[in-house]
């Protein structure tokens, strides 16, 4: 019985397994996507005095000025280019992801409060047993950040709506926290949009001074993120609004995207709910039951709707802010040409939520007992959870200390995870370091990649006539790295 403990010790059993899982789950290689080295190039730019550079990228801004001061303050900035990226800079930019487990939780916990869900502390500790939240942590990438700063956006909003009369505090903490959301992934302009939808559809619940107090709070940030994105650099912008003609990246026809996206977010959102169950290594797959696997997804969905409908029909107000959230979020997701499990992570809380509130319900309809059966089943979960992260992090923690001597993108740190086309890219700028001279032309569609595993300068293939002309003038051969990545994809073939 959990109810015999302390919130803080409860609390610090939260804090403590989350930071053991993040550990035991350190992702020890440059994760494929090329974000990771985009900010490390970015905080070495801007930590040598061009403190306006990450206005300059298309991403937002505010995890970027975040890692360039923690990696100042740790002193493993780095050399003056990538060719001198080392292990201490790429394991000290990861652990700044892992010390932001702490708040994120932190935050999460405060948001259980709000919004009075059931069981919170069980809740955190499926969380913090949650694989695909949880590898997130120890990312280079905006993720650690904008998990934190989601979660305690809302919970600061669902506080609000909790209150007649909010402190003017609280309302500046909820506006300038969903700023900070916002620049640091654009995502996050879902969190004003899903307030002023609440404000639309609710304004009768409330006073004029509190709707004038929150249309201010939630147009606030908006309006500067929107405003920061059209005057340094629109590039997302202009990707879904602009004349097709006029966008440098090919955008694919409207409904081809829209059903691409349905197809994989449908399979990915019960995978992230329910780890290890779906897919072609889940417990379903294995153990000969893989026909259940849809019957079984459609029956989560159900159940979060349930819990929509249960939120929704009560009095009080509190949640659907968060659902109103989730709503927009999926919406972007649906309508975004790129796709990703990473891009679902932030939105597992308050979807896991929705989902015990509908196995409430329909535990206390069958039996007449609910919360009994569904703690014992909680607990269960959280048992597998832990028992599959533990075999991982014995694995991981294994393959850590075979490769220590290693760099992060050595090609044999892709292998485990079968990103096996990814090693063979890094093991050609690895070849082409041995037997290039220092001058040599290298030219690669993951341009990055290849310039830190060679050593020499690499360009994009829309420099291919530059690259052509220097090779021309140093009398050195052109290299020319391919690949068969689909645009914009890295890793898996």
């Amino acid at each position: 019985r959990l109810s015999g403990y302390s919130p803080f010790v409860l609390a610090a059993l939260v804090f403590i397994v989350a930071l053991l899982t993040s550990a035991g789950l350190y992702v020890h290689r440059l994760m494929t996507n090329g974000d990771n080295l985009d900010y490390l190039f970015i905080s070495w730019i801007t930590a040598t005095g061009d403190v306006l550079n990450p206005f300059r990228w298309r991403f937002p801004v505010a995890y970027s000025y975040l890692l360039t001061l923690w990696l100042w303050a740790t002193g493993s900035r780095g050399g003056g280019d990538l060719f001198m990226l080392s292990t201490r800079t790429v394991a000290s930019a990861k652990l700044l992801g892992i010390g932001l487990v702490v708040p994120a939780f932190g935050a999460l916990l405060y948001w259980l409060r709000q919004i009075k869900a059931p069981f919170p502390i069980l809740i955190g500790l499926l969380l913090a047993t949650a694989q695909p939240l949880m590898a997130q942590f120890s990312s280079i990438g905006a993720e650690p950040l904008f998990i934190f700063l989601s979660l305690l956006s809302l919970a600061l909003w669902e506080g609000a709506v909790r209150r007649e009369n909010p402190p003017a505090g609280l309302w500046a903490a909820a506006s300038a926290c969903t700023l900070a959301a916002i620049q640091t992934r654009q995502v996050g302009m879902a969190i004003p949009v899903a307030a002023l939808g609440y404000l639309i559809l609710f304004r009768k619940r409330h006073s004029f001074a509190w709707l004038r107090a929150a249309h201010a709070a939630a147009w606030t940030p908006l309006v500067l993120s929107l405003l920061l994105a059209v005057l340094t650099n629109p590039t997302y912008l202009k990707f879904f609004f602009a004349n097709p003609e006029t966008v440098e990246t090919v955008r694919p026809p409207f409904l081809q995207i829209l059903s691409g996206n349905f197809a994989v977010y449908g399979w990915t959102i019960p995978d992230a709910l329910v780890p290890k169950l779906f897919g072609a290594t889940g417990v379903l797959r294995l153990s000969g039951a893989g026909a259940l696997a849809l019957p079984l997804a459609l029956a989560l969905y159900a159940v979060v709707l349930l819990g929509v409908k249960i939120v929704f029909s009560r009095e009080e107000s509190a949640g659907r802010i968060s659902i109103f959230y989730v709503a927009a979020s999926l919406l972007v997701f649906m309508v975004c040409p790129y796709s990703a499990t990473r891009y679902v992570v932030p939105l597992l809380p308050v979807l896991l939520w929705l989902a015990l509130l509908g196995l409430l319900r329909l535990g206390r309809a069958l039996t007449g007992r609910s919360v009994r059966p569904l703690a014992a089943v909680l607990l269960a979960w959280i048992g597998f959870q832990l028992a599959t992260d533990v075999f991982a992090a014995e694995k991981n923690l294994r393959m850590i200390w075979r490769l220590r001597d290693r760099p992060p993108w050595h090609p044999e740190r892709y292998v485990p995870t079968s990103e096996v086309d990814f090693a063979g890219l890094l093991d050609a700028g690895e070849w082409i370091g041995r037997h290039a001279p220092a001058d040599s032309a290298v030219v690669s569609a993951k341009a990055l990649f290849v310039q830190i595993s060679s050593g020499r300068r690499v360009d994009y293939p829309f420099a291919m006539e530059e690259a052509l002309r220097r090779s021309e003038k140093n009398g050195t051969a052109l290299y020319v790295v391919l690949d068969s990545f689909p645009v914009g994809g890295y890793g898996l073939p």
